[in-house]
């Protein structure tokens, strides 16, 4: 114990601030280091059980594949997916335990903006559930990649390939993290691995792979049920373009993160979209525009 706390750079850090409060010496207590340590325990408490669901369903998804009766590139296809999610989801259902100071993975920061934990809160069970039932169930006439291209073997090839690489993109965006991953939060900032090429490649690979596996514009039931469901899908899209600007805006308070933003806006493989559509581009607090070295 005394080891780690010699080891602290801040002593009085939150769990200090709260055991004041908890003792009732309230003249020591600084209510910001309350809200951190509120906030911090909410984003723990609602995501490890629902990780820890997940990753159940990822072991259950590897057993299903290895009892598949499928044989070929579809079964190959099969099994490197749910091995795939259940890789993610080991790395994802470690990290929020894994909030230690000791090792400097403490939780820094948490979005202090509530859009941000709207649109990150409702991708999630239960929110999420509901939402997909009542408007966004892009997928409900059951008709996929599979069944579409299932008379073309070479396109299904290639397809299925190409959503094997948008898998292994999600994971490759993840994997930097390491045991630093949580949502809303800032525990570091990550510019490894698929992040030198873009920000934000786990939402984009995530989407682009739903986009490949649901083919939402094509229906056997007609053109109109294709729309519907291509724009259910592009409002999911829409949910994650909002969780990835207000994730900018949290880390910009971070001259670290506002130097790597600018350099992906210059030399990142999406430049184009941002100069094309300035929206694209990284948020920022106003006091980030000029960040002065720490």
């Amino acid at each position: 114990m005394c080891t780690v706390h010699a080891l602290q750079q801040n002593q009085k850090d939150e769990f200090f601030h709260m055991g004041s409060l908890l003792v009732g010496d309230l003249s020591i207590v600084d209510w910001s280091q309350i809200k951190h340590f509120v906030l911090s325990w909410t984003i723990k408490l609602f995501f490890i059980p629902i990780m820890f669901w997940e990753l159940n369903m990822a072991i259950q998804a590897v057993d299903t594949a290895l009892r598949s009766n499928t044989v070929g590139q579809l079964h190959a296809y099969q099994m490197l997916v749910a091995v795939i999610y259940f890789w993610d989801l080991c790395i994802a259902a470690t990290g929020y335990f894994a909030t230690l100071r000791l090792f400097g993975w403490q939780i820094r920061s948490c979005s202090p903006y509530p859009i941000a934990w709207l649109v990150t809160l409702i991708c999630y069970y239960p929110f999420y559930g509901f939402l997909y039932r009542a408007f966004l169930n892009y997928d409900d006439d059951g008709y996929y990649w599979t069944t579409w291209l299932d008379g073309s073997p070479i396109l299904l090839a290639i397809w299925g390939t190409a959503i094997l690489a948008l898998k292994f993109t999600w994971i490759w965006s993840n994997a930097p993290f390491g045991l630093l991953f949580s949502n809303l939060t800032n525990r570091g900032i990550v510019t490894d691995g698929a992040f030198r090429f873009s920000k934000h490649p786990s939402y984009i690979s995530k989407n682009m792979f739903w986009w490949l596996i649901a083919v939402p514009f094509v229906s056997p039931a007609g053109i109109s049920f294709a729309v519907e469901n291509s724009l259910q899908l592009a409002a999911i899209g829409l949910i994650y373009f909002f969780r990835a600007k207000y994730e900018e805006l949290h880390l910009s308070e971070e001259p670290r993160y506002v130097q790597y933003a600018d350099w992906i806006e210059e030399n990142g493989i999406f430049r184009w979209v941002g100069r094309l559509i300035p929206i694209m581009r990284c948020w920022r607090p106003p006091e980030s525009d000029s960040p002065s070295p720490k």
